[in-house]
């Protein structure tokens, strides 16, 4: 069983096309989701957007299915003229009562329809909810949804088979009011059932804050923050979305592409970056703190994330990319190995990006130079795309951390690294094009064994047009000066001042339970 998130927002409608053909697609998507989960964000997205489309018979149909409380998906469940806010402790929903039946905590208001779910399954999802309430705000510090004083959240047991869950928010007096709708297979998985809630009720939590953040954002947020509130899950399979396809577009959001869908969950690895050399936990949370109201939606991307805590983004982007060579974090044995495009056995080489594995924006391809094959300094020759700019790298591994690196931010296409005394460990080229574009991006390079004992080669450098940058983003070596063996080493060309408290010991695992 797998982790399905789907965060409900208001979405333009698509691009032109036939009505009838767009019709007949979305109904084929809409019947395509029984049973399997997966695509139902956008799907709900799509519907809202053209649901004059349909017929009344199938708007009937579709909000059965999706939203079996409403009696229309479009309109608000809290119609004008209800029962005003409650006072003092909670007791109702915003939207009153919704299911045949409820169960009432703290926070939370779990119902559902009879025949859905015996009253202990929706207990114990009701207990998962609260453990997330009493984590995510009273420890990590989160900001409560709108209206928790004054109403129980909603969490509605839909009597489907639908894989997964979703979070979406509704005007309701005088609040957004956010609610989670879960499948009936959804909350009856134990420790997935777990997990669910607590990435749910963060999604509930950023509703609070801004709708900027880029989609992928509120997905790696969520899947991080769900580690640290279920610490002793195996959260880090998630990973594997981005880990195994690191070359695709850092911004790429879609819940019907499969591999782009994962690979949103796998950025939380983003958020174990941030936790665990950028200032603890807090800094993730401190990147919604900054995504401004006023910037339009999906409009804040991780370049202002980055440059909103402090931080140089290409030099923390550098960094980001270097430490997963070796997945150099703190809890660095759960962590999946990156995938390389390439393999490097014996020196002189040469190759380039191929097929769908080439990198889009801000996406990477890792090569690895097998150590022990050969003594001196490692020249790598780049050539790339010349209509963005490129980072490349060249970082060693002692298989748990990155010992040295070098690194240049090439304009124009072009860039010569020397990595000074390759020996017996592995060695990977880094190369990703600094551009959010979806688009992939075409690069070669070759490889030669030069004798030791010269100064490094700086490389070849352009200047920085296009995003902003600072000197230390265009030539970095560093050493890791990790002596207790906790990796735990300063960024690449970190800059001075940036307020931040870098090297931290990172995520602060809790056992609750």
């Amino acid at each position: 069983m797998v982790l399905l998130a789907l965060v409900s927002f208001a979405s333009a409608a698509p691009g032109a096309i036939d009505p009838v053909k767009l019709h007949d697609q979305l109904i084929a998507r809409f019947e395509d989701t029984s049973g399997q989960g997966g695509c139902l964000t956008e799907l709900v997205m799509d519907l809202k957007a053209n649901w004059g489309l349909f017929s009344a018979p199938e708007r009937e149909r579709i909000t059965s299915v999706l939203a079996p409380f409403k009696a229309d998906l479009v309109e608000p469940m809290a119609p004008d003229g209800a029962v005003p806010p409650p006072s003092g402790t909670p007791t109702d929903t915003c939207f009153g009562q919704q299911g045949d039946n409820r169960l009432t905590g703290e926070h939370f208001a779990v119902e559902w329809d009879t025949g859905s779910v015996t009253q202990s399954v929706a207990q114990s999802f009701l207990e998962d909810l609260e453990y997330a309430h009493q984590a995510e705000i009273d420890e990590q510090g989160w900001r409560a949804e709108a209206g928790d004083s004054q109403y129980l959240m909603l969490a509605f047991i839909d009597d489907q088979n639908t894989g997964g869950a979703y979070t979406t928010v509704e005007a309701c007096h005088n609040v957004y009011a956010p609610y989670i709708v879960a499948g009936k297979d959804a909350v009856q998985y134990g420790s997935w059932t777990e997990e669910m809630a607590a990435h749910e009720f963060n999604h509930a939590l950023q509703f609070n804050y801004s709708f900027a953040p880029e989609f992928w954002w509120w997905e790696a947020t969520a899947t991080y923050v769900q580690s640290v509130v279920r610490d002793s899950h195996n959260w880090a399979d998630y990973l594997v979305g981005y880990s195994d396809k690191p070359y695709i577009a850092l911004g790429a959001s879609s819940q019907s592409d499969q591999d782009v869908f994962w690979h949103m969950y796998g950025l939380s690895i983003f958020g174990h970056y941030l936790a665990d050399y950028q200032g603890g936990e807090d800094t993730v949370r401190a990147t919604w703190e900054n995504a401004r109201s006023d910037r339009g939606q999906y409009d804040y991307g991780g370049k202002d994330m980055v440059e909103g805590l402090g931080l140089d983004w290409r030099t923390t982007w550098i960094d980001f990319i270097t430490k997963n060579v070796a997945m150099d974090y703190s809890q660095h044995q759960l962590y999946p190995d990156i995938k390389t495009v390439d393999k490097v056995s014996s020196l002189p080489a040469s190759g380039e990006g191929s097929g769908d594995k080439r990198p889009q924006g801000y996406g990477q391809n890792y090569i690895r130079f097998e150590g022990g094959n050969g003594a001196g300094d490692l020249h790598v020759t780049f050539s790339g795309d010349s209509s963005v700019d490129w980072a490349v790298i060249l970082a060693e591994s002692d298989g748990t951390h990155v010992v040295s690196s070098v690194s240049a931010i090439s304009s124009g296409g072009a860039a010569d690294l020397t990595f000074a005394d390759f020996g017996e460990d592995d060695v990977y080229l880094v190369v990703s094009p600094l551009d959010a574009a979806e688009t992939k991006h075409d690069y070669s390079w070759t490889a030669e064994l030069k004798s030791s004992g010269h100064p490094p080669d700086t490389g070849t450098i352009g200047d920085d047009s296009g995003d902003s940058g600072s000197p230390g983003d265009r030539y970095q070596s560093r050493k890791n000066q990790d002596e207790a063996g906790c990796g735990c080493s300063s960024p690449v060309g970190a800059p001075v001042g940036v307020g931040w408290l870098v090297g931290l010991a990172g995520l602060a695992m809790r056992r609750r339970k």
